[in-house]
């Protein structure tokens, strides 16, 4: 939604962050004019990762996925708790919607052992 004014966004943000529609909560993201203006015109395949499409019958075996990541976790982050598996950043993908990390990720193993 487009507010005519900075004052009625963060009014808004005020009254309705964390209220439910429905039984789900809802959180509310603030973007500058800029960013609302160019939105769609971001390539969809810079704004939505979906891991599913990473997952083969080939390598299904090997992969784990993460959840419950910070969001602001980075590849690296994952490369260094992974340290010892042989995990490079080829076998990390962050899940993306809308440009943004969910919180999961896959990383692909050498091997299932």
């Amino acid at each position: 939604m487009l507010f005519e004014t900075p004052e009625d966004s963060q009014s808004a943000m005020i009254e309705k962050q964390g209220q439910k529609i429905g039984h789900r909560w809802i959180e509310l993201y603030q973007m500058s004019y800029n960013d609302y203006k160019n939105f769609d015109s971001v390539q969809a395949d810079q704004r939505i990762v979906r891991l599913q499409s990473y997952i083969t019958p080939t390598n299904a075996h090997r992969c784990v996925k993460l959840r419950g990541l910070p969001y602001n976790c980075s590849v690296e982050n994952i490369l260094a708790f992974f340290d010892g598996f042989s995990v490079s950043e080829s076998d990390v993908v962050l899940e993306l919607v809308k440009g943004k990390q969910t919180g999961y990720a896959l990383v692909f193993l050498k091997d299932k052992d």
